[in-house]
């Protein structure tokens, strides 16, 4: 066993002697910027894409014959030549086998450092790259190209359905503000220039090539197929730049209905961009559950609906959630916000009109939106009770949920509990600071100074209110709070000054 040992450290020194690992990692760090730089200029100087391909295939291959040759040559002064044993050197020089001299800085190792370096640059953005959707959507609009779908039904008599479903695409997505589509002309134009006269031939490096060209941050490349009776229409969603596939869609049919199976696919398009979109923009806004419609336009009357809720523009906001519910009747979200809307303006026969219309859903749901329904059920027709019970119940399910917090802390303070909504209160805006974003209204500052205020806290009311003045300044619900705090704290100058700023605000 002591032998086999032995064995293993001369040959991990032998390793080391003849610069096998120098020279691995050397030959490692070029063949991966080799292949990152051919991946890059070979499609540009028009060779086909199996060269990048067989590039890498004859890098991997000279790796095994790099180490041979480390192993049996060395690099020295007077040129190449053969490594002698260890046993031999110890010999030839008159030294001890294990080498003691102080190791200086030699031009191999500047090399190796150069070489990873340019290898952590190149990886960089492969490990950390960003979320390109979100990239695009704020340079401004997400441009986008279509291009022609290849026919992969082997009827060339049906290479028109090519640019047909292409030009239906283009036409459908343009539809949309927050796309910008390049036309068909100017697509086909360039592929034209290029080479590409044959639509089946057209690989994503090329796509994404011409795709660049026209500042398009996104192409869409598919094709259609035929089994038997069935046609089947596939996309794929592919970023230009880097050829990541953010999504692929598929649509089965027949060819009498092609034109509304390419409709079906824009509609996807559409609906994975724009709600993707729209929902990480609202994201920063209020909550999380937007993921309960597919429609990008009730989506959109939605967030719409709930900023003008945010500034209690309650009449705005009930146009907006009507209009989300009529495009997407079975939106729930839409119509909880619509009741309080009613509710909060003191319309409560409105409020418990479509608490009930939600209500008639429970039963088809479960998890988030079982509890959003029977939440808002419980405020119109249960106790205060019943609204901490499903509340608690959707904090277990997401913690993250702001309303839950909320609904706690106005609920604790109506039963004067107020140590507890304190708690809660208090837990809902560490939220916001954690994400570093303006809390959803007001309310959520006024209700945690009112039980500040029942529990004496003045001090903590009133750093309170300094910070919501920065994120809510000159509105009235917290200068009402401000006047109440300034009159109990018997700052009777400052009530005044407060008294008579919301006084005339309600002029």
């Amino acid at each position: 066993m002591p032998d086999d040992i032995n064995k293993l450290v001369r040959f991990w020194r032998e390793l080391k002697r003849r610069r096998v690992f120098r020279v691995s990692a050397m030959y490692a760090a070029t063949a991966f910027i080799i292949i990152e730089a051919g991946d890059i200029v070979l499609p540009r100087l028009g060779l086909p894409d199996w060269t990048v391909t067989l590039l890498i295939i004859l890098l991997i291959a000279g790796f095994p014959i790099a180490i041979i040759l480390s192993w049996i040559f060395d690099v020295t002064p007077e040129g190449i030549e053969k490594t002698e044993s260890i046993v031999d050197r110890s010999v030839t020089e008159g030294l001890p086998s294990r080498e003691k001299k102080k190791r200086r800085l030699k031009a191999s190792d500047a090399v190796i450092a150069i070489l990873l370096a340019v290898v952590v640059i190149l990886l960089y953005p492969k490990i950390f790259k960003p979320d390109r959707i979100e990239q695009f959507r704020s340079e401004g609009e997400i441009s986008v190209a279509v291009m022609p779908f290849q026919n992969l039904t082997g009827d060339t008599v049906k290479n028109f359905w090519q640019v047909m479903i292409q030009d239906n695409l283009i036409a459908s997505l343009s539809n949309s503000p927050e796309l910008k589509v390049r036309q068909t002309g100017t697509i086909l134009s360039l592929l034209q220039n290029s080479g590409v006269y044959s639509f089946t031939s057209l690989t994503p490096v090329t796509a994404g090539r011409i795709s660049q060209k026209l500042d398009a941050g996104i192409f869409i490349q598919g094709s259609v197929n035929q089994i038997g009776t069935t046609t089947r229409l596939n996309a794929t969603l592919i970023d230009s730049e880097t050829g990541e596939v953010f999504q692929s869609f598929q649509v089965n049919g027949t060819s009498e209905n092609l034109l509304s199976m390419a409709d079906s696919i824009s509609g996807m398009v559409k609906d994975f961009l724009i709600v993707t979109v729209l929902e990480k923009e609202f994201a920063q806004v209020y909550h999380s559950y937007l993921g309960m419609t597919e429609s990008p336009e009730a989506l959109r009357n939605y967030i719409q609906g709930t900023t003008a809720f945010s500034r209690r523009e309650y009449s705005l906001a009930r146009e907006y959630y009507k209009n989300a519910i009529e495009i997407d009747s079975s939106f729930i979200p839409a119509m909880i916000y619509l009741a309080t809307s009613y509710g909060n303006a003191g319309y409560y026969e409105e409020a418990r009109k479509w608490s009930l219309k939600a209500y008639q859903n429970v039963d088809k749901v479960g998890g988030i939106k079982e509890l959003l329904i029977k939440t808002n059920h419980a405020i119109y027709f249960g106790t205060p009770d019943d609204v901490i019970k499903y509340s608690r119940q959707m904090l277990d399910m997401d913690d993250l949920a702001a309303v839950a917090y909320y609904l706690l802390g106005l609920y604790y303070n109506e039963l004067n509990q107020f140590s507890h909504a304190i708690l809660e209160l208090e837990r809902l805006l560490e939220l916001y600071d954690k994400q570093g974003i303006k809390p959803f209204w007001v309310y959520y500052y006024t209700n945690l100074g009112i039980a500040y205020h029942q529990t004496g806290q003045f001090k903590k009311e009133r750093r309170l209110y300094r910070k919501a003045v920065k994120d809510f300044p000159g509105d009235p619900a917290l200068i009402y709070r401000q006047a109440i705090l300034a009159l109990s704290t018997g700052k009777t100058a400052r009530a005044e000054k407060y008294i008579d700023q919301y006084v005339s605000m309600l002029e």
